[in-house]
């Protein structure tokens, strides 16, 4: 018995209910006729016992008609975890509810998994059914169920995720478990997500300095390019045949070798400068008392039209907290 294909049937058809209620519908007036008093006569199947019978299905037809659409479920993993838990402990010991061998109730199994609070969480068990659809309309009928619970899951605008669980019952043969709620993130993901979140960060910085240094590489070069062509075409250009070609190399390599001077000399002195800015800026920052590690973040942004340089110092801290100090220059 493929019972992951079940599930997944169970998982897509509770969807189409929710964005068009009247599917159901046609599936449930053809049985009508099938029931003399409250025992449903369905062709080829055994007979069933309702405690409500064909009145119960006429009102949930009657409720498919007014229901305005629903967005779909979006499938939880961590939710399915919880689902399967709990069908496995009624499968194997031929029980029914929701609360499990062990006492625990649908949110605190929900809670061995992930974070689901603040909002609704909640869960919808049908028996003995093997169909997407048959689980589904017995759910929404909900026979026996005067407040129609399980329905109300099912059309819950408040619900947003959904896991599903179909296995073997040793009493009613099959069991399909679907726990909902509204949020939820795995145990662990969270801290993922923190430590993705901060790699792209690095890798936007990363990815600016070698925007910006591309740029400076690009600038300099036309730069050159231009004192060249001054050298050559401008108002100091020599004509060759006024000198010897001797002369003429000598020139242009002292004009080189002076041009060589005054770039090194750009060089120093802008090591110079932004040696003198990193240590006003370390003297601008103040390191907290417990910080046992800084990480220093740089990039570069535009405030009132002026490029800055924005540094961002994070203090790791012995209780595990974090500060942030930010500079601009």
């Amino acid at each position: 018995m493929d019972f992951e294909k079940i599930a997944q049937e169970v998982f897509e058809y509770q969807n189409q209910l929710r964005m068009d209620p009247t599917i159901a519908i046609p599936p449930l007036e053809a049985r009508l006729k099938y029931f003399k008093g409250n025992i449903l006569h369905m062709p080829g199947q055994k007979p069933l016992q309702y405690k409500e019978g064909a009145p119960c299905v006429q009102e949930c037809i009657d409720f498919l008609k007014t229901q305005p659409p629903l967005p779909p479920f979006q499938y939880e993993k961590g939710l399915e975890l919880s689902a399967r838990d709990h069908g496995i402990d009624l499968g194997k010991n031929g029980i029914t509810g929701h609360t499990g061998s062990d006492g625990s109730n649908t949110s605190k199994r929900i809670s061995r998994y992930g974070l689901w609070k603040p909002g609704p969480a909640g869960q919808n068990i049908s028996y003995g059914k093997l169909t997407g659809q048959e689980v589904l309309l017995q759910l929404i009928v909900d026979d026996g169920k005067p407040d129609r619970g399980h329905r109300h899951n099912v059309f819950d605008k408040d619900y947003k995720l959904v896991g599903v669980y179909v296995g073997e019952h040793i009493k009613f043969k099959y069991i399909a478990v679907m726990d909902y709620s509204k949020k939820f993130i795995m145990k662990g993901q969270k801290k993922q997500n923190k430590q993705k979140l901060e790699q792209q960060e690095n890798e936007l910085i990363d990815e600016v300095e070698k925007v910006n240094l591309d740029d400076q590489e690009q600038e300099d070069t036309d730069q050159n390019v231009q004192i060249k062509e001054g050298n050559v075409q401008g108002d100091d250009c020599i004509e060759v045949g006024a000198v010897e070609s001797n002369d003429f190399q000598q020139i242009l390599e002292q004009q080189q070798k002076e041009e060589d001077q005054l770039e090194q000399q750009d060089e120093q002195q802008q090591e110079q400068d932004e040696s003198n800015n990193d240590k006003q800026t370390q003297n601008k920052v103040v390191k907290p008392a417990g910080c046992i590690k800084i990480i220093k973040k740089i990039k570069q942004i535009t405030q009132n039209g002026v490029k800055m340089k924005q540094i961002t110092y994070v203090f790791k801290m012995k209780d595990g907290t974090e500060q942030t100090q930010i500079i601009l220059e």
